[in-house]
């Protein structure tokens, strides 16, 4: 534990040869090796999520925007013109970035790039959760669920053929060892 913190983080991420821990309103970076905690002081607000996304970055989701950073700095996306956006979730999406919900609607951002809007939403009085399937379906749990397709599905020439000739037809397309003959064309 940290000394003056509750008993456990309210998020825990680990990225590159650090683990992150947040307790509320504060974050830590802990040396596991050297048995050290270094507090991060940034004016976060509460802490809603931390993902480890973007390279080695570490993504925050909180009362005040998203935070992104590692060692080197860390970049502050408010996300309005004016004052700052509640971020209350958020999730890695390893080909796209990361997706944030705030009130209003969904955002992502890649590496190297500002964020942008990707889904409006209607205003809700609550706290939402995002999922992410592997078709690219963006789903959002708030007042019900709405989905938002974010990616690409999968296309079965260019995603899945490929699998099943590394893993599966060098039995299958013979009929050898036992598998029955299978045409994955």
């Amino acid at each position: 534990t940290i000394a003056g913190e509750p008993r456990h983080p309210t998020a825990l991420v680990a990225v590159g040869e650090h683990v992150y821990a947040a307790y509320h309103h504060r974050l830590y970076r802990l040396d596991l090796v050297a048995l050290e905690a270094q507090r991060i002081d940034l004016p976060f607000g509460v802490i809603h999520r931390v993902e480890a996304g973007l390279g080695d970055k570490l993504v925050v989701a909180c009362d005040n925007g998203l935070f992104a950073g590692d060692d080197q700095g860390w970049v502050h996306y408010t996300l309005r013109d004016e004052g700052t956006a509640r971020v209350e979730d958020l999730i890695l999406d390893p080909t796209q970035g990361v997706f944030a919900v705030v009130e209003d609607g969904v955002v992502l951002l890649a590496a190297g790039e500002r964020p942008v809007a990707v889904a409006p939403l209607a205003p809700f009085f609550g706290t939402r959760s995002l999922a992410l399937d592997d078709t690219g379906r963006l789903y959002v749990a708030g007042d019900g669920v709405a989905s938002a397709q974010v990616g690409a599905p999968p296309e079965f020439r260019e995603d899945v053929a490929p699998l099943l000739d590394a893993f599966c037809n060098s039995c299958h397309g013979p009929g050898i060892n036992g598998a029955p003959v299978i045409d994955f064309g």
